[in-house]
């Protein structure tokens, strides 16, 4: 089947006005259009889950494809503010994505730091703290690795200026990653 450059403009408008349910009925008629960035690009959008789940199963190993920069969805959804529900989806079908780290040395959770960072708001509501909460838990050997920046996890949390509790939670994870290490 070939593929016109029309309908992937099309797929690539559509995503880019957020027009997600014709993303999603041009999706299901033509799985031809899906590559390897189309996750990467849609989670530039803030899609919906039902989008988001259209395009892993649609195209194989999405969730496991890192782009340019280095980075798995995960950190994609984190960065351009996806919804808890596409953040916790991308966890369940990628582990090794929590632990990872891309081009700049950053992992999920500088990502989410700087996301709080950029938006000007300390405040972090229950989902975050969940998915901060996750994230800490199941890469907490991230937690102390540096970015270009030469930043922890801890001293964005810090810079971010939110609760008290979040950086003692990010902490004690970090301390009992330190006592396993040590066989303590």
């Amino acid at each position: 089947m070939i593929v016109k450059k029309e309908l992937v403009e099309d797929l690539f408008t559509l995503i880019a006005t957020r027009e997600w349910k014709a993303v999603s009925k041009i999706l299901n008629i033509n799985k031809c259009l899906i590559s390897q960035y189309t996750l990467t690009l849609a989670l530039c959008y803030n899609p919906p889950l039902y989008v988001v789940q259209l395009i892993v199963d649609k195209y194989f190993d999405a969730e496991f494809e890192k782009d340019c920069d280095g980075r798995y969805p995960l950190s994609n959804a984190i960065i351009y503010g996806a919804n808890i529900d596409v953040i916790r989806y991308l966890i369940q079908l990628n582990g090794k994505a929590i632990k990872s780290t891309d081009n700049e040395g950053k992992t999920p959770l500088h990502h989410l730091f700087d996301r709080i960072i950029q938006s000007g708001s300390p405040l972090v509501d229950d989902p975050i703290k969940e998915i901060i909460g996750v994230l800490c838990y199941y890469g907490s050997e991230s937690i102390l690795k540096e970015d270009m920046n030469e930043r922890n996890v801890i001293e964005c949390a810090i810079e971010a200026q939110v609760d008290i509790r979040i950086i003692k939670m990010i902490q004690y994870e970090s301390i009992c990653l330190h006592r396993r290490g040590k066989g303590s």
